[in-house]
């Protein structure tokens, strides 16, 4: 045999041997390998496509019955990373799977995966950091002129159980600055939320410690250490949420401070009446037969309800660039009208209104876009609002009536806001405030707060 021969056998051998080894791991990475018809990545892309998530081929439509390669599946999932922050939590889990199915696929497209870079495990992270400067003038109860440097940090955490079922978490620290304490009590550290959300079509429950908002906020809006369960039921534009749920209250009784374990059941209707008008109807009340406690003092149990309220709120963007938001609510607990009759009125509720006007908007991921405010609230005394002042953007409580700690009680008056994306995933917010006590005028609460929160 000639040398040339044998060199072209040996190399026809190698090569024959190199293919060998090779062809089960080219086979397995090939872009272009079907995806078999029965598999699930099928089913889950219909999902997102039915939900409006992806638009499959470009023209509308998805071709489910069509064999697809992988990377052809790997496009339409990386339409669907692209429009992730339109997916709910069901949704949001389907595209994860699909990613880290076709992780590879995405890489050679260039593409990104946050979410599963994230990822410790099978848990996603996420967080934001707080900084603010607080200045607050009580004319009563002591407190006076008050000004206080923060920092909270708050890390959320989410892990898919299954194709409709998350744990959600998430972790609270606060220290004023240069202290490694909170209010000299330690470590001021906890887990504020802990709960499962399921879902199954059109109806989505949870259960744990959750942040609950009913309405637009006014009658209640906490987002730590609710424990119990929601239920929801609707679509997109009508949704009834019903609630059960436990809350800590440390209140202020004249100075002195008061803890209620409140067991409250809850009722929610949102419902968008239009692209530009959103209304809402929330209902809450707590059980007769709740505990109240004084701190290294002695406990009872209360005889009388200290929320029954109702609330119909609106939020309209009918107007270019500006938004309303506005809610109207009633209390007609015993502790509203026991509080009516200290201030020589017989009325069977407490009342109370809020209302703003915003234009434009900070927007997260928009760096330089910003929002001016204006607001105003009212509210008798016993309406007892449990709202931490939410809705206005205050990072910590504007006091209501002395008697009742971080309720929305007993005040009147108007705040002013400006906020502004100093950089993407970072909002910087000024806000003031000037209020009085509704009942006799003469305990002011004046403030400026201002604040830099940002996301990672």
């Amino acid at each position: 045999m000639k040398k040339s021969a044998k060199k072209q056998l040996t190399a026809a051998i190698l090569a024959g041997l190199t293919l060998a080894v090779a062809a089960p791991a080219l086979a397995a990475a090939n872009p272009f390998s079907d995806v078999p018809a029965k598999h699930w990545s099928y089913d889950s892309v219909s999902k997102l496509a039915a939900a409006g998530i992806v638009d499959g081929y470009g023209d509308g439509t998805f071709r489910g019955d069509k064999t697809m390669t992988r990377y052809e599946m790997a496009q339409i999932v990386a339409k669907a990373l692209a429009h992730e922050d339109k997916a709910n939590a069901e949704q949001k889990a389907i595209i994860e799977k699909l990613a880290k199915e076709y992780q590879d696929e995405l890489d050679n497209l260039g593409v990104r995966v946050s979410t599963l870079e994230k990822k410790i495990g099978n848990i996603t992270w996420s967080g934001q950091v707080r900084e603010w400067y607080e200045w607050r003038d009580d004319s009563y109860d002591n407190y006076g002129d008050n000004t206080n440097l923060r920092t909270r940090l708050l890390l959320f955490l989410n892990a898919p159980l299954s194709d409709n079922l998350n744990f959600k978490g998430r972790i609270w620290a606060e220290s004023g600055w240069g202290e490694a304490t909170d209010y000299g009590t330690g470590a001021d550290a906890s887990m504020d939320q802990a709960y499962l959300v399921g879902t199954n079509g059109n109806v989505t429950w949870t259960l744990g410690r959750q942040g609950i908002q009913l309405g637009q906020g006014l009658i209640y809006a906490w987002f730590a250490n609710n424990d119990g369960a929601t239920l929801t039921f609707g679509g997109d534009n009508t949704k009834l949420t019903l609630a059960a749920f436990k809350h800590e209250v440390n209140a202020r009784f004249f100075g002195m401070p008061v803890r209620a374990d409140l067991n409250l059941v809850a009722a929610n209707v949102s419902h968008k009446a239009s692209d530009d008008l959103e209304l809402s109807l929330a209902y809450a009340k707590n059980r007769k037969g709740d505990k109240v406690s004084i701190p290294g003092g002695p406990s009872f149990t209360l005889d009388a309800d200290v929320v029954d309220s109702w609330a119909l709120g609106a939020v309209y963007k009918g107007i270019n660039n500006i938004t309303l938001t506005g809610e109207y609510g009633e209390n007609r607990s015993d502790l509203a009208k026991a509080w009516h009759a200290v201030w020589g009125e017989g009325y069977d509720s407490a009342k109370a209104w809020v209302a703003q006007a915003k234009y434009k908007g900070a927007q997260w991921n928009k760096p330089h876009s910003y929002g001016i405010w204006v607001g105003y609230r009212k509210a008798e005394p016993g309406f007892a609002g449990i709202n931490g002042d939410y809705v206005w953007e205050t990072p910590t409580n504007i006091y209501g009536d002395a008697s009742l700690g971080y309720f929305m009680d007993n005040v009147k008056g108007f705040d002013y806001g400006f906020d502004y994306t100093v950089f993407k995933n970072g909002i910087f917010t000024v806000q003031y405030f000037d209020l009085e006590d509704e009942a006799i005028g003469v305990f002011d609460r004046k403030g400026l707060v201002t604040q830099l929160r940002y996301m990672f």
